[in-house]
């Protein structure tokens, strides 16, 4: 699929629509935007009849400024989402599952009416979920070099145009062809989208879990709010519309986020200007550094502090030599302790439901940063969730975790015995176990 976009100051003169033609004709494009038409719905319909496209929709402009159109064929399933005078939300389709998400942009031209345009497009970006791109004209620029001329852009519209790119989580595609896309007197240049492989390419935005999230005192309040407003009792849809909700939560606090780095960094230069940089607050941060980075003692086998560095040194040495090496001992040892068969009443036990008490007790043993499941939830969340319904198959690798650890041997070597003797099928299976340091204290 491809698209063209093109800023065409009014569709009335029949230069515009034979220009409009050999484009069509030339670059054969199945979605077409066209910003500042200067025109009715009705006569954005004409235009679609000349071009031959089998769809459109139409915003109009508003007494001789404005106007929105886009077209597309009968290969492009597409709906539009939402709109406005300066916008069209477009989401596109594939085997009738919403796959990605195009909005065709103008933006204000008027500087007073800038900061409008860029609160739109963070509005935009809050508004799914999905693959996003965005097309169009929006009247400004990222930086001084995106324009040739005498007459500088004045700093702040640069950066507040940055602020709205940033805190939307966009990223500037390639530009091939003309460096600029306009030029005084002239017409607008087409911009013209090419999506390769677009059943293929699109990339996988998973969401995650942000444990600095759950400093701001607004942020539980907010999620659990919305916990309680869905009307979903299976546990995985209300997962993941929360998630999709955090996400949006997310982007705006990124914003906030990045305001209050932006004060601590003036606050900082503050201090480095000042006329004796020889100060308290420097020496006390440098000493407080020097304590983190510093050792000041390890204990032995029998508890004695050793101080001297040598000493320290054979200590760490002695230790991963102990869990290293090899104490020879057999694995019959193991083998004779677990009978050849499992009973019906370790059965019975082994296939029992997971209850809630295990799996909060299981949770909370696990540290907040760990790495988060498929569904982008850390066990940060799970501790501090009050969730009342699971779906959860958890392997406890403590002893004090509800389950016995001669539970896991037994469920581990059934987990190994059943991937060894899978023979049929296009799906294989993976057994990982991680921090086998941590749960037997020796790598034999």
């Amino acid at each position: 699929m491809n698209a063209l976009s093109w800023n065409r100051r009014g569709l009335g003169t029949p230069r515009t629509v034979r220009v409009l033609s050999d484009l069509v004709k030339s670059l054969r494009p199945d979605f077409l935007f066209l910003s500042e038409t200067k025109s009715k719905a009705d006569k954005v319909e004409q235009m679609r009849v000349k071009l031959g496209y089998a769809q459109y929709f139409a915003v109009n402009c508003i007494g001789r400024s404005g106007g929105l159109g886009v077209f597309w064929k009968n290969n492009v399933r597409c709906e539009i989402s939402n709109y406005s005078q300066n916008h069209v939300d477009v989401i596109f389709k594939h085997n009738n599952v919403a796959a990605w998400r195009l909005s065709c942009f103008y933006g204000m031209p008027e500087s007073s009416r800038r900061k409008s345009s860029w609160d739109l497009i963070r509005l935009l970006a809050n508004n799914s979920t999905l693959p996003w791109c965005i097309i169009g004209d929006f009247n400004d620029l990222l930086h001084d070099a995106d324009k040739w001329g005498d007459h500088s852009r004045p700093r702040w519209m640069l950066d507040c145009f940055i602020a709205a790119v940033e805190d939307s989580n966009l990223s500037k595609l390639d530009l091939h062809g003309g460096k600029f896309t306009w030029e005084r007197s002239k017409d607008h240049d087409t911009i013209f989208l090419d999506l390769i492989n677009t059943s293929f390419s699109c990339k996988d935005f998973r969401f995650r879990f942000e444990n600095t999230w759950l400093r701001e005192a607004s942020f539980r309040h907010e999620v659990t709010n919305f916990w309680l407003s869905l009307s979903a009792t299976n546990i995985i849809p209300k997962l993941v519309s929360v998630s999709g909700f955090m996400a949006r939560w997310g982007r705006n606090f990124f914003h906030k986020f990045r305001e209050k780095i932006k004060k601590q960094k003036e606050v900082v230069a503050k201090l480095v200007d000042q006329d004796d940089a020889n100060t308290k607050f420097f020496h006390a941060s440098a000493s407080t550094r020097k304590r983190t980075n510093h050792i000041p003692f390890l204990e032995d086998s029998t508890g004695n502090q050793i101080l001297d560095h040598d000493g320290m040194c054979r200590i760490v040495a002695d230790y991963f030599e102990e869990i290293f090496k090899s104490s020879r001992s057999s694995s019959f040892t193991l083998y004779v302790m677990v009978e050849r068969q499992v009973t019906a009443s370790q059965n019975t036990k082994l296939v029992e439901d997971i209850t809630y008490e295990e799996f909060t007790i299981t949770t909370r043993q696990m540290h907040p940063d760990k790495s988060s499941g498929p569904d982008g939830l850390n066990p940060a969340f799970y501790q501090q969730a009050n969730l009342n319904e699971t779906n959860v198959v958890l392997i406890p690798k403590k002893e004090q975790a509800c389950r016995s650890i001669s539970d896991n041997v037994l469920v581990a070597f059934e987990v190994v015995h059943h991937m060894h003797m899978k023979k049929r099928g296009r799906e294989g299976e993976v057994a990982l176990k991680l921090d086998i340091s941590k749960a037997y204290d020796r790598v034999e």
